[in-house]
């Protein structure tokens, strides 16, 4: 499950729970030897952990897509599938379908900056340092003088280029981010995020264009100091001209000793007069070595054809990504770049799921509707590998009857009363799909709550948009997610097993049925209009962010409140609220308690749509 969704798609409050919790992180433990099950078309616990456990070691790395540990896990897949006797689905007759990534990832172990500079011991910087090639950086291996540029900008109408009286031929350009005074409502560079042509000029790709134009062979990008807390967006974006890192500033501090000034000196310096100060550093160097993964990956795809000749043209779709943040310099949550983040439960524990269900499936009786089995690459990317899928089909979108996804499904929780079980997205989207889930459910004794939570953050949203009827499986977030700590160990293996049989049961039931769901608008939901996290050690749930113009902001909450009460029923959690939301539609008043500053206030809050 992802949680860097596109602009448009924004999902704040999931995004921003995910990054709010907090927990011990867990190493390694060599003491877990990795389970060896006999693989049999029966669903068992010791099946799912033998399966996540070669997806979530640390041979793959992480399965980032693109890199060797991401191809391993869809070969895996293949492999399975393949060994079942399924028909292969993807491209050319193979179980593959080549799908092209929005960026390559970094190889960490690939990639470093050699800093030299007169006076002080060569320093070299790596990306667990803050040195990050860009993915969309050229790759090398390169030496050369360097050359300060400022913001890299080059603007006649306002009589400002930091590429003039440099020379940058065949040297490495340190470029600052943004432009300069862009808190300043007076200064050119003024960040009006709505400006386009404002943003176009000042971002990595027109920079190193200009760069590359002025003879530099790489840019070193550096955070300016408005955003110097920050890091620096080095994850997907275009195919830049040149070379390009991301370093941290005190390590641009140790290239600009030559000038006798450090950045902020030579930031203050250009904004009080809005003059570049550009200039070649003297008695510095730098080695730069950057490579870069593939900028394709796979969907893994293969079907079992159903038997009925009126029914067997019509699919049932079983999905689950298997990818994940490989060392985290993406998606992770915890700030562990350079760290092997597993992703047992995200989503090894849905692949693995996956494969038991197209087991159990392709060992029993033959059904009427034929069902496409489906690892997508690229969830971790922005639903990259669904979503190329639906642009690409191999099976006709028209004849796709359901999809039924599964994204971590490995931590079943049913222990108490606020426990959620299994949580069931988009059970409205199409008919009959509440009695299917229901009786399957049932017959494993699973604990259900039907939600909204993560709505826009796994594939089915792909399918979804093409009207096609979805139904998203998932356990819910924990303390490990995009974490280094999510390991196969910790699994509720039982669980998973269990949500494994009851997928298997669905998708018969909808393969089997006469009537085809009928596909449904999702409805609006009720929200507050906030970014939500749980407070550690304490009951409540953390106003994180609160957004103008909706509910939350409009009842005078604030970021930082704490509700503890909402509709008269106590809030222990973030779970508890987004289960009062859930039996509201907008437009609804509820109140809150609330707690600021150590005390405890109330506000009646009219609910938005979203």
């Amino acid at each position: 499950m992802h949680v860097t969704p596109r602009p448009a798609r924004l999902a704040l409050a999931f995004a921003t729970l995910c990054a709010a919790l907090a927990a011990a992180h867990a190493s390694p433990d060599p003491t877990h030897s990795p389970p060896q099950a006999a693989l049999t078309p029966e669903i068992a616990d010791d099946q799912i952990l033998t399966r996540d456990a070669y997806l979530s070691s640390e041979e793959l790395q992480g399965r980032e897509s693109g890199t060797s540990g991401g191809a391993a896990a869809e070969s895996y897949v293949d492999a399975e599938l393949a060994r079942l006797r399924l028909e292969p689905l993807g491209d050319a007759g193979t179980g593959f379908q080549t799908v092209r990534l929005p960026s390559r990832p970094v190889l960490a172990e690939q990639c470093s900056v050699e800093i030299r500079v007169e006076g002080y011991d060569p320093l070299t910087v790596e990306p667990k340092d803050g040195a990050v090639p860009f993915s969309g950086s050229k790759e090398c291996d390169l030496a050369a003088g360097v050359v300060f540029a400022g913001y890299g900008l080059s603007s006649p109408e306002n009589r400002y280029d930091d590429w003039a009286g440099i020379d940058a031929r065949g040297k490495v350009a340190i470029v600052l981010r943004h432009g300069p005074r862009e808190d300043d409502k007076t200064s050119p560079w003024y960040l009006r995020r709505g400006d386009k042509a404002l943003m176009e000029s000042m971002s990595f790709e027109s920079k190193a264009k200009r760069a590359a134009a002025a003879g530099a062979v790489a840019v070193l990008f550096v955070n300016d100091q408005l955003h110097k807390d920050q890091g620096l967006p080095t994850s997907g974006g275009p195919d830049l001209a040149i070379p390009a890192f991301g370093v941290p500033r005190s390590a641009a501090n140790r290239l600009l000793h030559g000038l006798g000034k450090e950045l902020v000196d030579l930031e203050n310096a250009i904004g009080k007069t809005l003059e570049p100060r550009s200039a070649d550093v003297p008695g510095a160097a730098v080695t730069l070595r950057a490579r870069l993964g593939s900028d394709t990956a796979r969907n893994v795809l293969f079907v079992l054809r159903g038997t009925d000749p009126k029914l067997k043209d019509q699919a049932v779709v079983v999905s689950a990504h298997t990818d994940h943040v490989g060392f985290g310099w993406f998606g992770s949550v915890s700030n562990s770049g350079g760290q092997i983040h597993n992703g047992a439960d995200d989503n090894a524990s849905g692949t693995a799921a996956l494969l038991e269900v197209a087991e159990s499936l392709a060992a029993g009786p033959a059904m009427r509707r034929s069902v496409v089995f489906a690892g997508w690459c690229g969830e971790e990317k922005g639903l990259v590998g669904s979503e190329w899928w639906c642009a690409k089909p191999t099976w006709p979108l028209a004849n796709v009857a359901a999809n039924i996804n599964l994204d971590m499904v490995g931590r079943y929780r049913d222990h108490g009363d606020d426990d959620s079980g299994l949580i069931v997205v988009g059970a409205t989207t199409g008919t009959g799909f509440a009695e299917k889930v229901d009786a399957a459910a049932k017959a494993q004794s699973l604990r259900t709550t039907y939600s909204w939570e993560a709505w826009e953050q796994s594939d089915h949203f792909s399918l979804y948009q093409k009207k096609i009827p979805v139904l998203f499986l998932h356990t819910g977030l924990h303390p490990d997610y995009h974490r280094p700590a999510d390991d196969w160990w910790k699994l509720e293996a039982k669980g998973a097993a269990k949500i494994a049989r009851a997928a298997s049961d669905i998708v018969r039931a909808l393969a089997d049925d006469d009537a085809r769901p009928e596909f449904r608008t999702k409805p609006a939901r009720a929200v507050l209009g906030v970014s939500l996290g749980d407070v550690d050690g304490e009951k409540g749930a953390r106003l994180d962010q609160v957004f103008p113009g909706l509910a939350a902001a409009s009842g005078g909450l604030q970021a930082g409140d704490v509700i503890v009460e909402a509709d008269q029923k106590p809030i222990r959690s973030s779970g508890d609220l987004a289960k009062v939301l859930a039996d509201h539609k907008p437009g609804d008043e509820i109140e809150v308690v609330f707690r600021r500053g150590g005390k405890d206030a109330k506000a009646k809050l009219k609910l938005s749509g979203r």
